[in-house]
């Protein structure tokens, strides 16, 4: 499975507010879309100390001037690629884990995904 589709298939196992395709075209336009063979990753610019209802809502823009982290919405495969990606740079990154927001400085996850400890 690619990891296009297996970003997909979390929409079919968890409740959504919306579907994949209608998220994917959100994030086009108000963030980014990357899709590889190795990877899958959509997000936005976002404000850390804003509300966390904006945060996650990917129909709200923030001006890029006024962001300070990443809201990744949704990735899936070789993560340490895909922080190449990320059109400038910010020095926090966001993401829901069982519906909590959280937030990371983006060099420590960049250096977990791309060196992960031994199992």
């Amino acid at each position: 499975m690619t990891p296009f589709e297996q970003a997909a298939k979390v929409y079919a196992k968890e409740r959504c507010a919306r579907s994949f395709t209608d998220d994917v075209e959100l994030h086009f336009l108000h963030g980014f879309v990357h899709s590889t063979p190795d990877y899958f990753i959509m997000g936005r610019a976002v404000v850390k100390a804003a509300a966390p209802a904006l945060i996650v809502d990917p129909t709200h823009h923030f001006p890029a001037a006024d962001c300070d982290a990443w809201m990744v919405y949704l990735a899936a495969g070789d993560l340490g690629k895909a922080w190449a990606v990320l059109p400038w740079p910010l020095p926090w990154l966001a993401f829901e884990r069982n519906n909590e927001l959280r937030f990371v400085p983006l060099d420590a996850m960049k250096r977990l995904s791309t060196n992960p400890p031994p199992p």
